[in-house]
């Protein structure tokens, strides 16, 4: 069963901070619902989320390859881009088969 959640964003706009809630649901949810049982090649696309997903999801050793855009915490830049692309990439590479990894970029992205 797909559990939709929540979930507010904060952006900054021409008149200052402004927010956005938005339904979301989960890869495992998604995988669920649609009963995949292997995904070949998975694009994620989610303006950060890509660590919370990759932390949470139990569904990393269905899936071949993964490409995507890294956003890395500017918090954190000073632990430098490729520590951060590399602790990423344990993170992906934490299950028994893990998906080939593609990070076509980095971006650093400000904390709010």
């Amino acid at each position: 069963m797909t559990r939709w959640a929540a979930l507010s964003t904060m952006r900054r706009t021409p008149r200052g901070w402004s927010s956005e809630t938005v339904e979301c649901v989960t890869l495992d949810d998604v995988f669920a619902a649609h009963w995949i049982k292997r995904c070949s090649w998975l694009k994620l696309d989610c303006e950060s989320a890509e660590w919370s997903i990759a932390a949470k999801t139990g569904v990393l050793a269905r899936v071949d390859r993964i490409s995507l855009e890294l956003h890395l915490p500017a918090s954190r830049q000073s632990e430098g881009g490729e520590a951060l692309t590399r602790e990423f990439i344990a993170l992906v590479h934490r299950v028994p088969t893990p998906p080939t990894l593609t990070v076509a970029s980095t971006v650093c992205m400000v904390d709010i």
